[in-house]
């Protein structure tokens, strides 16, 4: 079994805690913590203002399962990702509706796992009451549907962190996540406060909830995946409860130290797509587009609606065929994108960021650096 490796940050998380009178003062500029870099910068500016509450963005549909009305194999959701894509791609540094778009695109990245994505869009809020808004879906993890609800947090909340958000070095390259951390150190659940840590390392992801103060509660725990990783083993405590991704349910008790939750690491044997690079620059050619699927995906209406939002996104035909099928007699071969039947998934949401990263590239570059 592995041994803890974030003994240091909980013992001096717990030495905070032993200090009523230190508490007090840190919690007020220390309340969040996040890896130097340009979101710790942000954060720390919003924790130095008083912002009048503001409602969170419109919420979006939940992205594993499709609802009769309004689910992502329905057209609405994916129309109004074009849209908010086009509508930013457009807009000036100045636009009064910059933090707007990106808070809704922050909080689809969130929904869909795509962490780094989700801190990149809530950088471009700025200093605006809506970066305060969205901030907690990120760290602690908090519900979307919770967001902006007044009070602590109820019992058995399910809270699901991010991955922490990526730092750039002086030559502009974006940074690995093994051994990033963060930490939030008021989490309020019922009368219950606590501190979490969530620490990122070469082969897993390791999260701390310590006791501050109140009585023991009830609470649950989504680990973050980094993109291009699985899951292999989940341990609750360092008792090994799964073989993959998995909520952890736990009691948080006033005299326990810390509870641990550790995540291994799988790493994927296909990678592609890297997540946060641009597409190649072919794929911004006029050449049409084809997404290709196994037969057995021929009626995921999911991505027939992928299809047709970059049909809509890039101007061009993009349609869904099976790899039985033919590809379209045309002018320019099309360019095909493959989503086979081995982590379609996790190629979708890959390509999600890169067509983000893309339509709202502003320097002209066709990719930046691997996160």
């Amino acid at each position: 079994m592995r041994p803890p490796t974030a003994l240091a940050l909980a013992l001096a998380a717990l030495t905070f805690a032993a200090n009523p009178t230190r508490a007090q003062e840190s919690s007020a500029v220390e309340r969040i913590v996040l890896p130097p870099g340009p979101m710790a910068t942000l954060v720390a500016r919003l924790e130095a203002r008083a912002f009048d509450p503001v409602a969170p963005p419109p919420a979006w549909p939940a992205w594993e399962t499709a609802g009769e009305d309004d689910g992502w194999a329905n057209e609405r959701p994916w129309r109004e990702w074009v849209e908010l894509l086009r509508a930013e791609a457009a807009a000036a540094d100045d636009d009064v509706g910059r933090p707007l778009r990106r808070a809704r695109l922050a909080l689809l990245a969130k929904l869909q796992g795509r962490g780094a994505d989700a801190w990149d869009h809530l950088l471009e809020c700025g200093e605006h009451p809506l970066t305060a808004a969205v901030l907690p879906a990120l760290l602690p993890g908090v519900p979307i549907e919770l967001l902006g609800a007044a009070g602590p947090l109820p019992p058995g909340v399910t809270l699901s962190p991010a991955v922490p958000p990526l730092t750039t070095d002086s030559r502009g390259n974006r940074r690995a996540l093994g051994g990033r951390s963060m930490e939030h150190r008021e989490v309020r659940i019922g009368d219950a406060l606590m501190t979490l840590v969530v620490l990122i390392e070469g082969d897993g992801v390791q999260i701390d909830v310590i006791p501050r103060g109140g009585p023991a509660v009830d609470l649950r725990v989504l680990p973050p995946v980094p993109a291009g990783v699985d899951i292999g083993l989940l341990y609750s405590d360092w008792e090994k409860v799964a073989t993959e991704r998995a909520v952890v349910p736990f009691r948080l008790e006033p005299d326990m130290e810390r509870f641990t939750i550790w995540a291994r690491f799988l790493g994927r044997r296909d990678r592609w797509p890297s997540a946060g690079r641009a597409l190649p620059s072919r794929v911004r050619m006029e050449n049409e587009l084809e997404v290709v699927v196994p037969p057995e995906r021929a009626n995921d209406a999911r991505l027939a609606r992928f299809a047709e939002a970059l049909a809509e996104l890039f101007d061009r035909p993009c349609t869904l065929r099976t790899t039985l099928d033919p590809p379209r007699a045309t002018l320019l071969e099309p360019i095909a994108i493959h989503l086979g039947a081995d982590d379609a998934s996790g190629k979708l949401l890959g390509l999600l960021s890169m067509i983000e990263a893309s339509v709202l590239a502003r320097d002209g570059r066709a990719s930046r650096a691997d996160d």
